[in-house]
């Protein structure tokens, strides 16, 4: 998608539009560090995060969460302890859980397609904040849009966020496998690793043995 396209075209509410957009205006404003698509860009980076959050937190869920709380949600910050809350509370037990999730998705991936990411929220809560400066009015043009070094350290941002939506989308995918899809081996080696009683690769030598049972109930599915 070029940015004439982006610019007449409708838009759309997925993280991946998002970063093909953002793609559009940086590759418009980066060989002359251009100001207006860097602020562009970033936004379109911020979406892009704020979605691949709210992704995860729908898959998350057992069921489809119902509007009403979707729409309670009032702000990033709010949105990224909802999904904590669903992992357990904190960030290492979100990291356990979706560190099982791409272990599994490894068993897995002649059902379900690419291997799942392991998004770090607290990095995609760190890049949204650091975008969010681009975004906003500059109290002084000389230190932020008249510097030129300013304008490159943007462009940099941009980059390395970028870089890591594309991990996160194109290597892999954002998905979860619930408890209801999962024999109960492959839920009490879940319970085991996300507790830390086991860690990677004894995990993955149970679900090894589990492989032929797990992914003939997912082709049920």
């Amino acid at each position: 998608m070029d940015l004439e396209e982006v610019i007449d075209g409708n838009r759309f509410v997925s993280a991946g539009y998002h970063v093909v957009a953002a793609r559009a205006w940086k590759k418009h404003g980066q060989d002359e560090f251009k100001q207006s698509p860097l602020a562009y860009a970033a936004f379109e980076y911020r979406c892009a995060l704020e979605r691949v959050v709210l992704e995860l937190y729908r898959v998350m869920h057992e069921e489809l969460p119902e509007v009403e709380e979707i729409s309670k949600i009032d702000s990033f910050s709010s949105l990224v302890s909802l999904v904590h809350e669903l992992a357990g509370g904190n960030a290492r037990l979100l990291y356990r859980v979706l560190k099982f999730n791409s272990i599994v998705s490894e068993f897995t991936a002649s059902v379900l397609g690419k291997t799942f990411s392991v998004p770090d929220v607290g990095k995609l809560h760190d890049f949204w904040g650091k975008t969010s400066k681009y975004c906003h009015r500059q109290i002084s043009p000389d230190e932020s849009w008249d510097s030129v070094s300013w304008l490159q350290k943007g462009y940099k941002l941009l980059d390395e966020v970028d870089a890591y939506l594309n991990h996160l989308l194109v290597d892999h995918r954002v998905g979860s496998v619930h408890e209801k899809e999962m024999p109960p081996e492959v839920i009490e080696a879940k319970r085991a690793f996300v507790e830390e009683k086991i860690d990677q690769e004894q995990l993955r030598t149970r679900l090894k043995i589990m492989e032929p049972i797990l992914t003939s109930r997912l082709m049920r599915k």
